[in-house]
């Protein structure tokens, strides 16, 4: 896996999200040195209110955290927490996607690739150890 360049200060998309939980004042804790984002794959905003994905990261040390899918392509996903979370960009672990009205579940290999938090919630970006392949209940949103 290799994690492709990336601020989150420059995602308006991820800003929106944390911008009400941040102070005026407060930038997103970023990536010491910003660059563009060139994307792998498109991106896809999941609507949360139609197709809600739980997201579970396990990190290869067993601490787990709970959430839900904000993006997705066949290469990576956004996940977005309603807290802060103690995750350090290049933590490997194991992202298990689980779709709320059929069930379905889905896990991944994954790497933390960014990593932007506010006050009350935080995102994170994940690159995939292979991509998503067809046959998914994921398949809607590519």
């Amino acid at each position: 896996m290799a994690c492709p360049t990336f601020s989150p200060e420059n995602d308006r998309s991820l800003i929106k999200v944390l911008e009400p939980a941040l102070p005026a004042d407060q930038p997103l804790n970023a990536p010491s040195e910003p660059t563009d984002f060139p994307p792998r794959s498109k991106r896809q905003l999941l609507p949360s209110a139609i197709a809600r994905v739980d997201a579970t990261f396990t990190s290869s040390d067993g601490i787990s955290i709970r959430g839900r899918l904000w993006d997705i392509s066949p290469a990576g996903a956004g996940i977005q927490f309603n807290q802060t979370v103690s995750i350090a960009e290049n933590t490997l672990g194991s992202l298990v996607l689980h779709h709320s009205y059929s069930h379905a579940e889905l896990t991944l290999e994954a790497e933390v690739c960014w990593v932007a938090k506010g006050s009350a919630s935080s995102l994170i970006g994940t690159v995939f150890s292979s991509t998503i392949k067809p046959g998914t209940f994921l398949d809607a949103y590519f």
